[in-house]
């Protein structure tokens, strides 16, 4: 079937917030898989959300499902972050090429985003091929993170 509805969808967001932040999963707080609407698999756990605490004790909660429409892509709210403190709040989306910021007061800022100057397959390439594996640690911290909230969402 697949590695897990968080191994497989999940991965992507933790491996972004770790990007942006430079934080870690440091605890599990809460996790559940279970299916919602895979009808022709009652055993395919489709959905999956989970509540974690980060290296620094910020929270992080997630929302990760296969059950989208096709046109999911284009929705506002597919693969949508918001991170908030006291002073304002910044949000993005996969539909959108802008990054919001909220200030204090009624101000807002859109902020054009850039594509990604890393090939990632090129930085791989290059780790393989001169013995390096700054690339490779980091995928795999992100992959037992989320190895870890999937062994605990199977726990009853």
């Amino acid at each position: 079937m697949n590695g897990g509805t968080i191994n497989d969808i999940a991965i992507h967001g933790i491996d972004l917030v770790h990007e942006l932040t430079g934080l870690k999963i440091k605890k599990i707080n809460a996790a559940r898989c279970w299916n919602a609407y895979a009808d022709k698999d009652p055993d395919f756990a489709d959905c999956a959300i989970f509540m974690a605490e980060m290296d620094n004790k910020a929270g992080l909660l997630a929302d990760i499902s296969y059950s989208a429409p096709p046109s999911c892509g284009r929705l506002p709210t597919y693969w949508n972050f918001k991170f908030w403190c006291e002073r304002g709040l910044l949000t993005f989306c996969l539909a959108d090429k802008n990054v919001y910021v909220y200030g204090t007061g009624d101000s807002v800022q859109a902020i054009e985003g850039n594509a990604s100057k890393v090939n990632y397959l090129d930085e791989f390439i290059s780790e393989v091929e001169n013995g390096t594996s700054c690339l490779t640690e980091s995928v795999l911290a992100m992959t037992e993170s989320c190895l870890k909230v999937q062994e605990y969402a199977g726990k009853k």
